[in-house]
């Protein structure tokens, strides 16, 4: 019966299932737009996070860059700081090294007592020993007192002691030769040799003997030295001759007793 419809209604019933197909055929392709754009999204979203992770890395990079460079600064100018403080203390030290050296020999006070204490005369404050006789003088250590005796017809003896301690002894002998006299001023039963030699002291030439004893000896009398046991002396007349003989004195104090010696 259909093979005789008409026309028409053939084409009708066939529109439907045509309009069916587009639809779906429509919605595949929605749907594949619908992917392809949430693919899109996921690519760009990614690119997105890789692009600020990137931005993030390059930041903390440059700011541990700048940190560095804050702290090579900071350093630099510490050194120079301590360069500059450096260069100011050099300088200090080189205007003190500059400063004229001071004059040790200036009068300290207005009494003109010299204060430089390298210059500083201990015999100053020593008293005096005066012999008209002979006419000379000597200063000698606070503390010790002379003892004058004639110890025979030719010899005068001062003896410069303190107590039981003898420090120094005087003799004014006339008669004999110098050398000799020196010799038998300081001999002792030790004496092995004795040396003679010239020494000045306070301007004047004394003729100075030095006894080289035998120490064994020595050891066997129990005697102990803590010096050379040696005498001085000079012509002071005719025939007369001033001597000095160290019994206890250090060298400094000896060497200022025999500087200290004035002729009048």
């Amino acid at each position: 019966m259909s093979e005789y419809l008409p026309q028409e209604n053939v084409q009708a019933s066939q529109t439907p299932s045509l309009q069916s197909s587009t639809s779906s055929s429509k919605r595949k392709m929605l749907y594949l737009v619908l992917a392809l754009l949430l693919v899109l999204v996921m690519i760009l979203g990614a690119l997105v996070g890789i692009i600020l992770l990137r931005s993030k890395s390059d930041s903390d990079a440059e700011n541990d860059e700048t940190a560095v460079s804050q702290t090579e600064i900071t350093t630099d100018e510490e050194e120079g700081v301590r360069v500059e403080e450096e260069g100011v203390q050099n300088e200090e030290d080189d205007t003190d090294d500059e400063q004229p050296p001071q004059d040790n020999n200036q009068v300290g006070d207005e009494t003109g007592q010299d204060t430089d204490k390298d210059e500083f005369d201990m015999t100053s404050l020593w008293p005096t020993y005066d012999n008209a006789t002979y006419k000379f003088k000597l200063k000698y250590p606070k503390g010790l007192m002379p003892d004058e005796q004639n110890i025979d017809s030719s010899t005068l003896e001062v003896a410069f002691e303190a107590g039981d301690l003898l420090a120094f002894t005087v003799w004014v002998k006339q008669g004999g030769q110098l050398d000799n006299n020196l010799q038998l001023m300081i001999a002792i039963q030790c004496s092995q040799s004795v040396s003679m030699a010239d020494a000045s002291y306070g301007g004047y030439t004394y003729r100075k003997a030095l006894d080289e004893p035998d120490e064994q000896c020595l050891q066997q009398l129990g005697i102990t030295r803590d010096q050379p046991f040696a005498s001085f002396g000079r012509v002071i007349g005719s025939s007369t001759y001033l001597m000095l003989r160290n019994d206890g004195l250090i060298d400094e104090q000896l060497e200022a007793v025999l500087g200290s010696i004035e002729y009048y």
